[in-house]
């Protein structure tokens, strides 16, 4: 569906949020922690993070997704996601 938002030029720019952005933060290469992808795959959403590859690698500036997170792991802590590319957020 944000494909073809964008193929047809219906959107300037998707802003993901929730699972979706999950989806495509890990389909950017960020993890998100055991807890987090664990939900992805009990919800049968691995079959998107491909999909969301081919989204960004072609609309990438026009795609938006979350420049923070934020998780709990004894007290609440917050990562910018522009520094966590590539890397592991968390345990």
């Amino acid at each position: 569906m944000i494909n073809s938002i964008l193929e047809d030029n219906i959107a300037d720019l998707v802003l993901a949020t929730g699972l979706v952005a999950q989806v495509m933060l890990l389909a950017k290469g960020i993890s998100l922690g055991k807890s987090s992808e664990d939900l992805i795959k009990k919800k049968n959403l691995e079959e998107y993070i491909e999909k969301s590859k081919d989204i960004l690698n072609k609309f990438g500036n026009k795609s938006k997704l979350p420049v923070d997170l934020a998780y709990v792991s004894g007290k609440r802590k917050e990562i910018l996601t522009a520094i966590a590319e590539g890397n592991t957020l968390y345990n």
